[in-house]
């Protein structure tokens, strides 16, 4: 059985209004622990804390890694041939990413904090973010057989009024 999740973002209900962001490419817009560990950021962020560049997910040089397979499935296969800082092992200190220098195998990156509102008021109606998990941590399915392109994505949505964007999602144990 599918259940969907509503997803929490910070600044809807009850907080004073945030300014609308103007680049979301370049800080994450997250809630709770992820803040830190920036397990939704899905910009294009892509040089280390020292300034090296991220070398690209699908490719195996200069360094082997086998992170492939669980970087697809916390983030598709439509990011594995970027070179974006990302966490896809759930590191405690954040997005990290493989780099291009052969004397240093991978690196953190600094994503900073998005100090706006990546959405509209209300019951998020038209956001139009990346956010692909739930409040819980569970990965969004696939939207399929939806209006206005949102086939093929698993980004949280809000497609029939409900108070706020969510998902589907089949990592379910049936609770909220």
């Amino acid at each position: 059985m599918i259940f969907y999740f509503l997803t929490t973002f910070t600044g809807i209900f009850g907080d004073p209004p945030a300014p609308p962001c103007e680049n979301l490419d370049k800080c994450a817009y997250s809630t709770g622990e992820d803040v830190v560990k920036h397990k939704t950021y899905t910009g294009t962020i892509s040089t280390t804390r020292s300034g090296r560049t991220c070398q690209k997910w699908s490719a195996q040089y200069p360094h082997q890694h086998s992170m492939n397979e669980m970087f697809v499935e916390s983030y598709g296969e439509q990011d594995l041939d970027t070179n974006y800082c990302r966490n896809p092992d759930n590191m405690e200190d954040g997005a990290w990413c493989y780099t291009t220098d052969s004397n240093k195998r991978w690196e953190y990156c600094d994503i900073p904090a998005c100090d706006c509102v990546s959405f509209y008021s209300g019951n998020q109606a038209n956001y139009e973010g990346k956010i692909s998990v739930t409040e819980s941590g569970k990965k969004c399915d696939v939207w399929v057989d939806m209006p206005d392109g949102f086939d093929g994505t698993n980004y949280c949505r809000n497609t029939d009024g409900e108070p706020r964007a969510w998902c589907f999602s089949e990592e379910s144990d049936g609770t909220w």
